[in-house]
């Protein structure tokens, strides 16, 4: 496996074509708005006219069409040290 195939790459093209691999499913889809789990975490898209063009999910890549106005990726809930002592 090469040293690009391990890393997760987002590429846009005039906040019009967007290509995102290391896809694992697509949890949430309306027209100005796609959620997807990536093995790196949540990644959420916003916009509008948005469609998927392909979504290969053997090889984890997914192509969308649109406006683009936002990418990025959903923040990790984060355990409290002094509530997951209680209740951990």
């Amino acid at each position: 496996m090469d040293k690009l195939s391990e890393k997760q790459v987002v590429n846009l093209i005039n906040k019009e074509q967007l290509s995102i691999n290391h896809v694992l499913n697509v949890d949430s889809f309306s027209d100005d708005f796609l959620e997807i789990s990536t093995k790196d975490g949540q990644m959420c898209v916003e916009g509008a006219n948005l469609k998927i063009e392909e979504l290969r999910q053997d090889e984890g890549i997914i192509h969308i069409k649109g406006s683009i106005n936002a990418i990025y990726y959903k923040a990790e809930k984060v355990k409290s040290k002094f509530l997951g002592g209680i209740f951990g």
